[in-house]
């Protein structure tokens, strides 16, 4: 009755509408596009023939894309059209259209068509300042109204351009009907002058009759209320439900967070959506077996023998169970492409010695001092410190948090373990703050005693820098093969995320030609500088304002051989950053655009270079053959070198050891540094 109701309000929409005529007859009408209104009806109505007789009135020129029907929510077109309304008669009954003068656009503008929706509209071109939205994941699902309940219409797989909005921008409606903000990226010009408000009684009508949101099998979804109470009362703290180590008396996870990871397994019954990760809280939907979840927000979480996660399906955000212990059984499994290993076992480091309390510089007379005190053995594919004694690294999908006055007993934690592959671990000159990205392009910031705030790049997360003052976070993505518009920058303010991520917190986004690699801030905080790499070709770009300012300075750099990294002089040293072309080390002074060559080995490529924050003269290096990067000789240098000596010559550098290594870090203190190799250990060296 509803729909009935809200059919005839539009019906009396379109019986009284005021339409600004021009002088009648000022332009004909093409024979063309009269042609073309009769070809469209009969494509509506087969075999309705040619009308008895017609009629036109001209309207003004008009960008909108519906062509002035006042029926359809249209946009702004790139291109100035000529609308008319023409009537076509067959006998007593009329059919309206609206129609560009030469055909080009023909709106069905009768609602006893049942063809209002905007997919019947010739193709169009976009305005060059369009809103346009992308789903998250593989599809969205499209409904004739902004409600999760509503009739669904269309499953949405590629990038449409916005329409309108609803009056709190939740929803977005594009040609084929209303989807959820939740499940889509946008992009270009959204503002409200763009992407005006539409009343959410428009309803989208389809040539052929839908049935409701439906499961893989073809079932439709029975809605669940909303707020079913049942007995108990769970713990809001998600604390509560902290998975075990090495999930000890549950199924460990298979899936992992992401858009359209996950789904729902065929041959079931259909997996409850619940308020928290608990079979205890109240049940707040369903989803059918064979059913792609739109997106998997977070988790896992173990309660009661199952493992849970938060998801968004259709619009909804609820918990639901991926396994139960007790009947041996996964309820969920991951779409193709987004398996998930198991965590393997972390193997813990040799005997230690005491490390340090503080560090001086490296020099001969010291250099026998300086000694590996151990070795973390594993695949670890990024590690940081947090302070002078908290080491964490990440080995696949989990955090191995270590105990720096005791290497020999390194543990995976709990809180943090993830079955996805973390990419990149950061921490900000700040200690409580700090953050890690993924494969799947989601960044988490961490500050203590604060929820952690999630964003998400469409591409994998390769780097993340935090400024000096902790106050703003740059993170990159992209990968070889993934789509350019994925190769991105965005600089975030800190702050402001932890109240809740908003718009006004992403301080900008950048796209670049290669795939970001690396990012580091200027040690006053003044420069921000990107690296983008792609199949050996890469350039360096340095940012003013702290990374919200001009371009000032774009650098190509030669024979990386795809290892490149960027990194900031201490105050003082002189220059702003380091960084390497192949075998050659450069520093370059920002203010007066000086690059300046500090020494070239021919014969060894330069990864990485850190500088101890005791003694900041002190800089170390970090190399790995040239000849052939992934089987190094066994003969590869780690060198100290006396930075501040190069303003004169290239000083002789200690050899440390014998390592073919890849990232570099020292502690708070630089009273311990740490080298990563190439084949995935982390070596921990005392400094004396």
């Amino acid at each position: 009755m509803k729909r009935l109701l809200t059919v005839m309000m539009l019906l009396c929409i379109a019986a009284n509408y005021t339409l600004i005529i021009e002088e009648a007859h000022a332009q004909e009408l093409s024979d063309e596009a009269f042609e073309a209104t009769i070809a469209r009806l009969n494509t509506i109505i087969p075999g309705i023939g040619r009308p008895d007789r017609w009629e036109f009135q001209i309207l003004f020129s008009s960008t909108d894309s519906a062509v002035m029907c006042p029926l359809v929510p249209g946009y702004k077109t790139g291109n100035v059209r000529q609308p008319f309304i023409v009537s076509l008669f067959y006998g007593e009954t009329e059919y309206i259209f609206h129609t560009s003068a030469e055909g080009f656009a023909i709106q069905p503008c009768d609602p006893k068509l049942g063809l209002i929706g905007m997919s019947q509209i010739a193709t169009v071109e976009a305005a060059p300042d369009a809103c346009m939205l992308t789903p998250s994941g593989g599809f969205a699902n499209i409904r004739i109204q902004p409600d999760v309940e509503a009739q669904q219409t269309f499953t949405l797989e590629e990038s449409r351009q916005v329409l309108g909005r609803d009056a709190d921008t939740t929803w977005y409606l594009t040609t084929e009907g209303w989807v959820a903000g939740t499940v889509v990226t946008t992009s270009g010009d959204c503002s409200p002058n763009i992407v005006p408000e539409r009343s959410t009684d428009i309803m989208i009508f389809s040539a052929t009759p839908q049935v409701a949101a439906t499961g893989g099998d073809g079932t439709i979804v029975t809605p669940v209320a909303v707020g079913t109470p049942v007995a108990g009362a769970p713990s809001d703290d998600l604390a509560a439900y902290t998975c075990p180590p090495s999930f000890a008396g549950y199924l460990p996870p298979r899936i992992r967070a992401g858009a359209v990871t996950a789904q729902v397994q065929l041959g079931g019954f259909p997996n409850t959506l619940r308020s928290l990760p608990t079979t205890q809280s109240d049940r707040v939907g369903q989803v059918q077996p064979g059913r792609r979840l739109d997106r998997v927000i977070q988790g896992p979480r173990c309660s009661d023998g199952f493992v849970w996660w938060q998801i968004d399906i259709d619009g909804r955000i609820g918990w639901t169970a991926e396994s139960s212990v007790e009947d041996n059984e996964y309820y969920l499994e991951p779409t193709p492409g987004n398996e998930v290993a198991v965590q393997p076992a972390v193997p813990a480091a040799g005997e230690v010695a005491a490390l340090p309390e503080s560090a001086s510089a490296i020099t001969a007379s010291n250099l026998a001092s300086v000694r590996n005190v151990g070795t973390l053995e594993g695949d670890f594919n990024a590690f940081a410190w947090r302070g002078a004694e908290n080491p964490v690294a990440a080995q696949g999908g989990g955090y191995v948090v270590i105990d720096a006055t005791d290497l020999t007993t390194p543990f995976i934690a709990a809180s943090d373990l993830n079955p996805m592959d973390m990419t990149t671990i950061t921490t900000a000159p700040d200690p409580a703050i700090y953050a890690h990205g993924r494969d799947n392009g989601d960044v988490i910031l961490y500050v203590e005693g604060e929820d952690p705030a999630q964003i998400a790049h469409t591409a994998a997360v390769n780097t993340i820098a935090f400024s000096p003052d902790s106050s703003r976070m740059a993170t990159g993505s992209g990968d070889d093969a993934g789509a350019e518009d994925t190769w991105t920058l965005q600089l975030w303010d800190v702050p402001g995320m932890m109240n809740g991520v908003g718009e006004n917190d992403l301080l900008r986004t950048v796209r670049f030609p290669f795939p970001v690699r690396d990012i580091a801030f200027s040690a006053d905080g003044e420069q921000m500088a990107v690296i983008a790499e792609r199949n050996g070709e890469a350039a360096l770009w340095i940012y003013a304002d702290g990374g919200e300012g001009a371009n000032t300075l774009t650098l190509l750099l030669e024979n990386t051989q795809g290892y490149v990294f960027v990194t900031p002089v201490p105050e003082g040293q002189g220059g702003d950053f380091v960084y390497a072309k192949g075998t050659a080390l450069f520093s370059i002074d920002v203010a007066t655009g000086t690059e300046r060559l500090l020494y070239d080995q021919n014969n060894l490529l330069i990864t990485d270079v850190a500088f101890n924050p005791a003694t900041p003269e002190q800089m170390i290096v970090t190399n790995t053959s040239a000849a052939s990067p992934d089987a190094p000789t066994g003969s590869i240098p780690l060198y100290a070198y006396d930075y501040s000596a190069f303003a004169a010559t290239t000083p002789a550098p200690a050899v440390l050891d014998v390592i073919a290594g890849v990232d570099l870090a020292f502690n708070a203190s630089g009273s311990v540094f740490t080298v990563r190799t190439l084949e995935g250990d982390v070596r921990f060296y005392a400094v004396p």
